[in-house]
This record gives structure tokens, C-alpha cells and sequence, in this order.
């Protein structure tokens, strides 16, 4: 089966894999990269060469916590950094470079530079701000841009189009906006190394056909020596299935995400490790992509996590357009 180039270009999201929650370590941990990046498409092998862009608007909230027992913590908030509430607004350009070789251009390349900027405000609770000598004042707030992602990935699909298969590495390089004394610091200060592979397979039905995207990835994160702090690495697993309406003309697709985040290592602090390294979450997600034509795609996704241990309750709503230049 041969699908046309229209609906390819929603598979430039191997722009997508990374990281980008602008959210200093001391603050939260970071995970659920593939929930929030991942959409329709994102691993295909047949994009067309070239350059193209991403305009990525992000909202998010956390109003709760999981704690070591699975239960929510609305009153006491993060019990790590003592944050009640979190909102962030954050807009996220990617530049990719893609090309292909091979007798028939079975093989892909893929080049990715991930910018991500944010304005970022946050409550921490009453207990939190008496116990670092700041009582009354609770709200903090950053803007600026946050450390950017270098995305590299090589991948495969066979003669009709249907499997596709491949592989990326990826480096976080800490060069956003850092300041040690601020603890909103949209800057991290520290690396992150994120290798991974992924599946993308098409299955006609009836007038339309199906996408199903699976990733693996896992992410190593290095130490921050000016807070001596190291967070958690972690592994994720993330599964996009997308039904589009129409095989001739693939203008119109729905979709629905599940994902699966597991800590491999314990979070690093000052004080000692806090044996986290069993921390885990559940999220969802689901939306619609819609292709104004062959050049212009537009996304809008809703994301959440319902459940977990050790970690926070996100919820995200998401605008991503893709352009091909």
C-alpha cells in the first residue's frame, strides 16, 4: 500500500522525541518526553527530503503529586520541593534537515535542532517556603529559553510502504537560560543522552487505514554539580494509533496515545539518594490531525496522567503546525 506524501509530513515528528518540560531539577522531575512529542506518523521512514519546521504551543498544569504509596497529594503538594501549583506556556521550534538513500530511498536521515522558550510561574506551599527561610513569599515565576535538544536518527521501510523501522540518539546540551540562585531556573544546567528505536506500521481499512507509532526510548541524565543534584534516569514506552479517513485523499485523522514511564535510577540529592529509583506513570492522550495540504499540517492534542508513584499529575494541551519548505 502506497499512502500519499500529504499525510507524510505529520511523520517529521522525529522532531518530537526530546525532553523539553522547561523545569529546573530542583523542582520536579522530568519525564513523559514521548507523551508529550509523540504524534500521528511520528516514526515513518518516507518523508520528503528537504527542510522542514515545527511550531510547537504548549499549555501545561500540575495541580498533584503521587507519593511513594500511589496517593495523590493536592494539600501538601511536591514533598521534594514543596510546589502546590505549576503552570507553563511554552513555545517550541524545530528545524529538521531530511534526506534519503538507498536504490529505491528506503533509507532516511533525519537532522533535528530543538529550541524550546517558556514563561513559567509556580506556588510552593506554605510549609515549603517557612523551611527555606521565606515565609509569605510562595510565588515564583521564569522566562526565557530552556536547554535545546541536537536529534540525529537513521531508519528503514520496506517496498509498500507498510513497516518502517529505526533508531536516533539524542543529546540535551545546557545551554539555556541558567541562573544557580534562581530554583525556577528554566536552564538545567546538566546533559541528557536519550537513545531509542521505533516501529511505524500502516494498515488499510475499509476507505481509510491505520497508523500505529511505537517508541522505546531511554534517558540518562547527567548531575547538575552547582545543586548537586541528579535526577532519576528513565525509560518510556509510547503508543500513538491513528485512523485516517481516507486512503486516496488523507486529509483527516483521529488518534489516541497511551504511555508508560519507569524510573531506572534514584534521584541524587544533597542529602542523600531517595530511593525513587520505582517511580512510575501512566498517561493518555488523544486528538486530531488535519492536512491543509501537502505542505501545511496542522495537530491539536490533549494529554494527562492518570496514574503513578513518585510522580507528578501532568495535563498539557497542545498546537503544533508543520511546515515544509
Amino acid at each position: 500500500m502506497k499512502i500519499s506524501s500529504r499525510i507524510l509530513y505529520t511523520t517529521i515528528i522525529c522532531l518530537f522525541i526530546l525532553n523539553l518540560l522547561v523545569v529546573p531539577k530542583k523542582t520536579m522531575a522530568e519525564l513523559g518526553s514521548l507523551q508529550y512529542y509523540a504524534f500521528p506518523g511520528a516514526w515513518a521512514m518516507d518523508n520528503p527530503d528537504g527542510w522542514a519546521s515545527m511550531h510547537h504551543i504548549r499549555y501545561m498544569e500540575i495541580d498533584n503529586w503521587r507519593d511513594e504509596d500511589g496517593k495523590e497529594q493536592d494539600e501538601m503538594g511536591d514533598a521534594l520541593t514543596g510546589i502546590d501549583k505549576f503552570r507553563a506556556k511554552q513555545y517550541i521550534l524545530k528545524a529538521a534537515y531530511i534526506w534519503h538513500t538507498g536504490d529505491r530511498n528506503q533509507f532516511q536521515f533525519c537532522h533535528v535542532g530543538i529550541f524550546p522558550f517558556a514563561d513559567l510561574k509556580l506556588t510552593r506551599t506554605d510549609w515549603y517556603s517557612a523551611y527555606i527561610g521565606t515565609p509569605g513569599d510562595k510565588h515564583e515565576s521564569s522566562s526565557g529559553m530552556a536547554d535545546p535538544y541536537f536529534y540525529n536518527s537513521f531508519g528503514w521501510h520496506n517496498k509498500s510502504g507498510g513497516l518502517h523501522l529505526s533508531g536516533s540518539f539524542t543529546v540535551r546540551f545546557p545551554l539555556g537560560n541558567y541562573d544557580k540562585d534562581d530554583r525556577s531556573s528554566i536552564g538545567l544546567n546538566r546533559y541528557e543522552i536519550v537513545p531509542a528505536v521505533y516501529a511505524h506500521l500502516r494498515l488499510p481499512m475499509a476507505d481509510g487505514f491505520w497508523m500505529f507509532d511505537l517508541a522505546q526510548n531511554y534517558t540518562y541524565i547527567t548531575k547538575n554539580h552547582d545543586m548537586n543534584y541528579k535526577d532519576k534516569s528513565y525509560m518510556e514506552t509510547n503508543l500513538i494509533i491513528t485512523y485516517f479517513t481516507s486512503r486516496e485523499n488523507p486529509k483527516f485523522g483521529l488518534f489516541a496515545q497511551s504511555d508508560f514511564m519507569q524510573a531506572t535510577s534514584d534521584t541524587d540529592t544533597e542529602v542523600g539518594k531517595l530511593r525513587d529509583s520505582d517511580a512510575w506513570s501512566l498517561g493518555i492522550g488523544g486528538g486530531v490531525v488535519y492536512a491543509v495540504n501537502k505542505d501545511i499540517i496542522l495537530n491539536l492534542k490533549y494529554t494527562e496522567d492518570i496514574d503513578g508513584k513518585q510522580y507528578r499529575m501532568d495535563k498539557a494541551a497542545h498546537f503544533m503546525l508543520t511546515l515544509k519548505h
